[in-house]
């Protein structure tokens, strides 16, 4: 079946559940969701769903298999994210960290506290503006550090039920030594506020008992399904050969330097995953003074002007001291005659 309509995707998911496929019941009613969110009927359909995850989550945990009570668990949340007694026995098994979990550290504000407060309304408002507003895609951050924004992502899509994938970009030793003609004349370059080159010491890896990115899939998998996360690990030069599969609903930039960031541009254009209304997130907009020559501003302005007439922005938010996000429009998807001069 082509295209099928909302009732005729919420029959195939109550025929599905019927049959007690609920994997691909979900799927479908997951499918409605995205398209028209608010749905009742697909809502109801998730809760259902969610209980009898539930429901097997207790049961492979009275046998003794934590690891697959937890995902369980963790689906069963993502269907319906209001249920107290599912959290509450989440919790329960997940128990105290024996370690540190550097998802919940805030290590890119001078204020952990009102960072934490500014990112985690800014993350929240994004979601729900591409949530509600029905642009179906993936989430994809280029620049992750140790998975702070990420893990407010998770938490962000979880509890407002967006359904897209996350996607995490980053090298996880830090900036490109080698910096480009521009960066190398950047105010910030210059005074050296990146002399550290933002790779994480390792006082603090040693802790983790694994892998930076492992760490990272590890906790985000304790909020969604380990198979919505995805991480490449990379200099961008690298990580970015390889197609960019999806469309973006939002992309995070958080890359510091204007070669970094024209080349997540590069990437994007070239696997055309820019759509009308995607949100671009700019976690760098005002460092260099927000001088226009340097950094993410020239980079986004060097984007636009290649595709001069097709793309273009409008504002939609700023946050804290440094960010900015902006809507993509694509007048490509525009009559001609519905279009703005």
């Amino acid at each position: 079946m082509s295209n099928p309509t909302i009732a005729q995707r919420l029959k195939l998911g109550a025929a599905a559940e019927a049959a007690q496929d609920i994997e691909k019941a979900a799927a479908f009613y997951v499918d409605v969701w995205r398209d028209a969110y608010g749905n009742g009927y697909a809502s109801h359909g998730m809760q259902r769903i969610g209980k009898l995850l539930f429901a097997r989550a207790i049961a492979v945990r009275d046998q003794n298999r934590l690891d697959e009570a937890i995902d369980l668990l963790v689906r069963s949340i993502e269907l319906s994210p209001t249920s107290g007694e599912e959290r509450a026995e989440l919790n329960r098994l997940i128990g105290p960290e024996p370690g540190p979990n550097l998802t919940k550290q805030c290590l890119v504000y001078p204020n952990a506290a009102r960072g934490t407060a500014i990112y985690t309304e800014a993350v929240q408002r994004a979601i729900e503006f591409v949530t509600y507003g029905g642009i179906r895609g993936d989430i994809y951050e280029f620049g992750v550090l140790a998975g702070w924004t990420a893990g407010l992502f998770v938490t962000a899509m979880r509890d407002t039920q967006f359904y897209g994938d996350l996607y995490l970009f980053d090298s996880f030793h830090g900036l490109p030594r080698e910096k480009s003609a521009v960066d190398k004349q950047s105010y910030d370059v210059e005074r050296g506020i990146w002399d550290a080159e933002m790779e994480l010491p390792e006082s603090i890896l040693s802790q983790l008992g694994m892998s930076l990115p492992a760490h990272i899939h590890k906790m985000l998998s304790r909020i969604v399904g380990r198979d919505r996360i995805h991480i490449r690990e990379g200099f961008f030069s690298e990580s970015l050969k390889a197609r960019l599969p999806t469309k973006a609903a939002i992309v995070h930039m958080d890359c510091d330097l204007y070669s970094s960031t024209a080349e997540v541009f590069q990437a994007l254009e070239r696997d055309d995953v820019l759509q009308d209304g995607t949100l671009i997130m700019f976690d760098d907009w005002n460092c260099n003074r927000g001088n226009p020559a340097f950094g993410q501003r020239r980079a986004l302005r060097e984007f636009l002007d290649r595709h001069k007439g097709r793309y273009d922005v409008s504002p939609f938010m700023t946050y804290g001291f440094n960010c900015a996000a902006f809507i993509l429009h694509d007048n490509g998807v525009v009559p001609v005659e519905l279009r703005m001069a």
